[in-house]
């Protein structure tokens, strides 16, 4: 009787340990950003931003994103791009990948690569954002860039959840 008691209460805490790690929700995946809110002198809120995918392994992320509000232009000759035609087409476009942490709600970025050479210089610090995360949904705001300089006016991602 009394194994079958201990038996019993290991099966529960077993189940319950097993729940709770399941109901946790993880950023880990694939995200797509669907609405970004800008503020400061020009609030505005995008609710059909441009492509996006960010990636969260156990430890690695990417983040490949179109920054603009509109798609991108294409050159008028794609042989030869105008010096104007190359900044309006590669300016407003994020590509980065490193490791990530969570503490609490702050979310730790630091670039390993990326096309924003500030982002590659010695010295960083890891990007810091403040998270939300419920279920399929994740809202990112940025509190520090990699240079440990807080962000004023940031942008506000809402992302959900692809895969």
């Amino acid at each position: 009787m009394k194994r079958a008691t201990v038996g019993t209460l290991v099966a529960l805490a077993l189940g319950l340990s097993f729940a709770s790690a399941q109901s946790r929700p993880s950023l880990q995946g694939v995200w797509r950003v669907v609405e970004v809110t800008t503020s400061g002198a020009n609030p505005s809120t995008n609710t059909k931003p441009q492509p996006s995918l960010y990636v969260f392994t156990a430890k690695h992320y990417s983040i490949t994103r179109v920054t603009s509000a509109t798609p991108r232009p294409q050159p008028k000759d794609p042989e030869h791009y105008t010096l104007a035609e190359r900044q309006a087409i590669d300016g407003p476009f994020q590509a980065q990948a490193g490791t990530w942490e969570v503490a609490g709600e702050n979310l730790s970025l630091l670039p390993s690569v990326a096309k924003a050479s500030q982002a590659m210089r010695g010295g960083i610090k890891p990007a810091v954002y403040t998270t939300s995360l419920q279920g399929d949904s994740l809202t990112l705001v940025q509190k520090s860039n990699v240079q440990g300089q807080p962000v004023t006016n940031p942008d506000t991602l809402k992302l959900t959840r692809v895969e």
